[in-house]
């Protein structure tokens, strides 16, 4: 990383903030070697004794990316009845459709997909789109995860099987991040504003349930597998290639059309940085990239030419029913932030003194916000 990252710092030795964070705590929760083997086989253990005498072990939210799929792979070889959940918010690549199929038909896994009403995830896109929000990307992982945790609870299903590692994701600064993307109250309020309606036939995650169940009951287990493994992206690509003719899309999240653009334009023009950024520089860190090898790719443009852009600006303000004047509009005109909606991070942060005071669970509520 570098000063495009407003929040770093560096120490007298010229070390950066997001460095020496690795080495001093993230690091030692990666597991690696006999200490993720035996953390791997605790989880396994833990997964099949829940899932004895049901139909699955635990479920997946397969986007079709590098790391639920491999996540997926891993799974299949450690023995665990998956289920796979995959939601259609309408952006697929025609590529990610594939290797979802290749994935499932390929390692025998079951799976759901739920379809999002095009006519309503298209003003919710827009509606985020119009608000300008650094987090463009909230309407599509909101409802990922809420079909997701809304399927898991309605059948039951305690362990969901996350795709998050740190080899890959250890640098992204809280500035880039954006909004808190499971915040139903966030996205009711941005839909309210520009379309003057209520929100409806939208998968939606309450705030309120989601936090607190993840905080105080064991109703559903997050398990990070990936963080107990010696995971590397371009080892995984090779095996994913081999063993389900895994097709690259190129970039981190590019299985998405509207995350690619969200990644490659949208942040670039409306907020000045390269997200790509804080992906190489995640390897980098985690000694998966060659600093040499992180310049060489960092110097080359995004897009390969100013045909490829603009064919990608057709593509957004025609899928999102708009004229290219009015997507270069919303382009030029100021951003909002959270603070111009209501959000249950907002009311959340008002009321952590009493949680912390009713709760006693000071730390881990405040994790929510870090």
């Amino acid at each position: 990383m570098d000063s495009s990252d407003p929040d770093i710092t560096f120490n007298e030795q010229g070390v950066c903030n997001w460095c020496t964070r690795y080495d001093n705590e993230l690091s030692k929760l990666w597991l690696k070697g006999e200490a993720g083997k035996a953390r791997l086989d605790e989880w396994v253990k833990e997964i099949k004794d829940f899932g004895k005498d049901k139909e699955y072990d635990c479920i997946l939210g397969l986007s079709g990316g590098i790391d639920s799929s491999y996540l997926a792979y891993l799974g299949t070889k450690l023995g665990l009845r998956m289920l796979a959940v995959h939601v259609d918010a309408g952006w697929n690549s025609e590529l990610a459709v594939q290797n979802i199929q290749n994935i499932c038909s390929k390692l025998k896994i079951d799976l759901i997909t739920e379809v999002v009403d095009w006519s309503v995830m298209r003003k919710v896109q827009l509606a985020f789109f119009r608000s300008g929000m650094v987090n463009q990307d909230v309407p599509q992982d909101h409802a990922f995860f809420a079909a997701l945790y809304n399927y898991a609870r309605k059948n039951k299903i305690k362990y969901v099987l996350n795709g998050y590692n740190i080899a890959t994701e250890n640098s992204l600064p809280l500035t880039w991040r954006g909004e808190y993307a499971m915040d139903d109250i966030l996205v009711r309020s941005v839909y309210k504003r520009y379309f003057k309606k209520r929100l409806k036939n939208f998968p939606l995650l309450n705030y309120w349930n989601f936090n607190m169940t993840n905080i105080f009951s064991k109703e559903y287990v997050i398990v990070d597998l990936l963080n107990c493994i010696d995971f590397s992206k371009e080892e995984a690509l090779k095996t994913l290639a081999k063993e389900v003719d895994y097709k690259d899309y190129g970039g981190k999240h590019n299985e998405s059309r509207f995350t690619k653009f969200h990644q490659n334009y949208f942040l670039v023009r409306k907020h000045g940085f390269e997200k790509r950024r804080a992906h190489i520089a995640s390897l980098v860190i985690s000694g998966l990239l060659e600093r040499d090898k992180a310049r060489e790719i960092l110097s080359k443009p995004i897009y390969n030419n100013l045909q490829e852009e603009k064919e990608e600006v057709e593509y957004i303000a025609k899928k999102l029913g708009i004229s290219e004047e009015e997507f270069h509009q919303i382009m030029a005109a100021p951003a909002l932030t959270i603070d111009d909606f209501k959000s249950g991070q907002k009311m959340h942060k008002k009321l952590l003194p009493y949680l912390n005071s009713f709760f006693k669970a000071g730390s881990k509520v405040k994790r929510l916000f870090k």
